[in-house]
């Protein structure tokens, strides 16, 4: 017996309600898909992620870059592709002459039911930068770089 209709022969059975007044069966149906539309609607994304994201996080070994970027949704109508400016600030222990920044672009791509996880492509000048990362608003992974393999990264999106 599917899921729908074990339900709907429990209430038929049932003919009180929590406060032992009389219910009627016949509008089950209707309750039920009213509730599974409320349900569907829920677990879509919701306006609030539409726009702007702003991206703040850490990378490196020991979080010694610190890193700010803005990115806004690239395909008109879907919220899953995202660009914008990066800037990544080296504010570790052995800075010498001030801190070093880097100014490139982020791209990323929302996957998963609820965006829980995101593909991403950081570039500086030549150099380009891949991650992948799982999580909610904090996303954690691994950035893989030329010449640097396998750096932590975690950011935060709101």
């Amino acid at each position: 017996m599917s899921g729908e209709r074990a339900i709907d022969a429990l209430l038929a059975e049932s003919r009180e309600g929590a406060l032992g007044a009389p219910t009627r069966c016949k509008d089950v149906g209707v309750v039920m898909k009213a509730w599974r539309t409320l349900i569907v609607l829920a677990a879509l994304p919701s306006s609030a992620n539409a726009g702007d994201v702003a991206i703040s996080g850490r990378a490196g070994y020991m979080s010694e870059w610190e890193i700010t970027a803005s990115a806004h949704a690239t395909t008109p109508g879907r919220q899953t592709d995202f660009a914008g400016p990066l800037v990544m600030k080296h504010v570790g222990l052995c800075t010498t002459n001030g801190p070093v920044e880097k100014s490139g672009t982020i791209r990323f791509s929302r996957k998963g039911f609820i965006s829980s996880a995101i593909e991403a492509t950081l570039t500086f000048g030549d150099e380009q930068c891949t991650f992948v990362a799982t999580g909610g608003n904090t996303l954690v992974g691994i950035m893989q770089c030329p010449g640097t393999q396998g750096v932590p990264l975690r950011l935060k999106m709101n």
